[in-house]
Parts: structure tokens; sequence; C-alpha cells
């Protein structure tokens, strides 16, 4: 139900930007609607309210020019990379842990970070443990209860390393919107909506595992040009 939920909400933030005027269209939209809200995934719901935040700004560069659009997107990307890179080091401060010391709700991740985190250090030293390294000492080795540490973002940080980290997220973020909206500003947003959405919803889950949202990202923004 939670992989469907965030593929309907893929589909929602493609349809809110390229609405129709034809009857199927909103039927199908409502219907999207009703049951993307149904799921009720609260971190899916935050990340529509971002992407309609940032989809309002695009508006207003799009009154300037494609390029502008454009360059937009590809900052967008880069602080969005960066962000990511010190979410790491938030987790590695253990705030998760003053989060729930302070009756702030983490569903278990505050205690599945403090016992993974002799696994990683946040330094452009950590060569990274390897891929497949987290998964199989969830799996194999401890017995936290979970099989996964519902979030991507760490999960690869520990498995690449500080630089392979890093990279990731530039092929993930910049370098996907470059390729895609290059002379295209319509896809470049497309693009950058979605990826944002991603992003947000792999922060607290593990998303990206997930092979019927992946699938669902492709379609839309490679489809979206052809």
């Amino acid at each position: 139900i939670h992989e469907l939920a965030f593929c309907l909400g893929a589909y929602l933030i493609y349809m809110l930007y390229k609405p129709k005027k034809k009857v199927w269209f909103w039927v199908m939209f409502f219907l999207t609607c009703f049951c993307f809200f149904a799921a009720f995934k609260r971190i899916a719901m935050v990340s529509i309210a971002v992407v309609a935040v940032i989809r309002i700004l695009f508006f207003l560069f799009q009154k300037i020019s494609s390029k502008a659009v454009i360059r937009a997107a590809n900052i967008i990307m880069i602080i969005a990379t960066v962000l990511l890179v010190a979410y790491i080091l938030v987790i590695k401060l253990d705030i998760f842990s003053y989060m729930e010391k302070a009756g702030i709700a983490t569903n278990g991740r505050a205690y599945v970070y403090s016992h993974v985190n002799e696994y990683y250090d946040f330094s452009p030293l950590f060569p990274g443990r390897g891929i497949g390294f987290l998964t199989y000492q969830l799996n194999e080795v401890v017995s936290l209860g979970v099989q996964a540490i519902h979030n991507d973002f760490l999960q690869f940080y520990i498995d690449l390393g500080f630089f392979g980290y890093i990279l990731w997220l530039l092929s993930m973020t910049v370098l996907r919107t470059a390729y895609f909206g290059k002379n295209d500003p319509n896809t470049a947003t497309i693009t950058t909506l979605l990826t944002l959405y991603l992003i947000i919803v792999s922060s607290t889950d593990n998303t990206m595992n997930y092979p019927l949202l992946t699938t669902v990202m492709g379609i839309l923004i490679i489809g979206n040009s052809y």
C-alpha cells in the first residue's frame, strides 16, 4: 500500500503540472487524489506540499526566460545535494535521539540509527563498507527487529563512503536534471519536482528499493520529452 501511495504521489505531481481539459483527465485526477490521501502516508503528503512551493518558484522563473528555469533547476539540485550531505551529519550527531527525548516520535528510527552509528564516520576519510554491507548486518548479524533502516541516504552513505555518496547524489540530482532538461525547461522542471519528491520520501524510508516507484519516476521523466 505504501509503495502504491508513493507512485500515486508521483503521478499526482505530474498531473498537476500538465493538466488536460478533458473529462477523463479530471475523473482520473480525483480518483488519484482519493487513493493517495486514503493511504495516509504522511511523508508523501509533506513531499507534495514542498513540491507545490517549488512549483510556484518555477512559475516565477518562467516569467523571466527558459534559461532561467534550467539554471534554477540546476541550482535547486545542487542545494539538495548539499543538504543531503548535511543530513548525514545531523544523524551522526544523534539529533533523532534528542527528538525522542523532546517527545517527538521517530517511529523507532532513533533506536536504529544509534545502533548503526558504529558502522560509519562523517569524514572525507570514510571509504564506505561496500554495497550490501548494512543490509547483511541487519538481516544476518544483529537483531534490531528491522530489515532496513528506513533511510536510503544513510544506507548509501554507509555502503558507498563519503565521496562515493556525494558522487551518487550528484548523479541522481544534478546529472539527471542537466541531462533531461538541457534544452527543455519543461522537462527540467518535471525532473526537478519528481526528484525532490523522491528525495523527501526516501529521507525517512527505504523508498529507492521500491521497483514500482523507480519505474514510475523513469516513465514520467523520460517519457515527457518523447
